[in-house]
């Protein structure tokens, strides 16, 4: 039997059955043999997606953050990251930040929405107990985002009140305006929101948080007001 028959054959078991052999095999080359395996293994179910992932890490070893690991593969959704947190098999998480691969910040757009929700996933997810490392590869993620003028990446990972402060208000008048004394009311070019005070809490940037705040009138959710808490007593 020549091997795209055997492929063929293979493609013929119930999805059930290569799930089990995929649990096993943890093969990055089985899901690309065919056309209907891609589609049968794209398809499946969150937990096979992260019981890959799990199978990945625990083959290599010396990768010591599951999550560094999990986010170098494209198929490492915030669901797939979440499912693979709540199995009771997943190795433990070191105390120290994961990194952010560079996959991740190579095509970016303007808007930086290709990345956001896995960020968003990243940094106020509960079951992780410290938040990427901004500063990842030498700063790579925030050297991509910034030159894509990927503005809600940038925004709180240098920690930087007044880079911060230039990203969301507005410009200043022309100086004829000013000197005619002119007063036109400009829109912010950024519109804050809680998720952006959460980031800024957990990433420990409290002058940000305060701006947000007390300047900008964020309102923080339940959680960040407990986070918070906690931080100031």
């Amino acid at each position: 039997m020549k091997e795209r028959e055997r492929i063929d054959l293979l493609a013929t078991l119930p999805v059930e059955l290569l799930y089990e052999i995929q649990y096993y095999a943890v093969s990055g080359a089985l899901p690309l043999a065919s056309q209907r395996l891609y589609r049968i293994f794209k398809r499946a179910p969150l937990i096979v997606h992260a019981e890959y992932l799990l199978g990945r890490h625990i083959d290599e070893p010396e990768t010591h953050c599951i999550i560094t690991h999990a986010l170098c593969f494209p198929l490492c959704t915030p669901a797939v990251l979440d499912a693979l947190l709540q199995r009771p098999d997943c190795t433990p998480i070191p105390s120290t930040p994961p990194e952010l691969p560079r996959r991740l910040f190579r095509k970016l757009s303007a808007s930086g929405a290709e990345v956001l929700p896995l960020l968003r996933f990243l940094y106020t997810s509960p079951r992780l107990p410290r938040p990427p490392d901004a500063n990842s590869h030498g700063g790579y993620p925030l050297a991509r985002a910034t030159l894509a003028g990927a503005v809600p990446l940038v925004r709180n990972k240098r920690r930087d009140l007044s880079l911060v402060r230039l990203l969301v208000e507005p410009p200043e008048p022309p100086l004829e305006e000013r000197r005619a004394g002119k007063r036109r009311r400009l829109l912010d070019r950024v519109q804050v929101n809680s998720w952006m005070l959460k980031l800024a809490v957990r990433c420990g940037a409290q002058d940000i948080a305060e701006y947000l705040m007390n300047e900008k009138g964020c309102v923080p959710d339940l959680r960040t007001l407990s986070f918070l808490s906690t931080v100031n007593p």
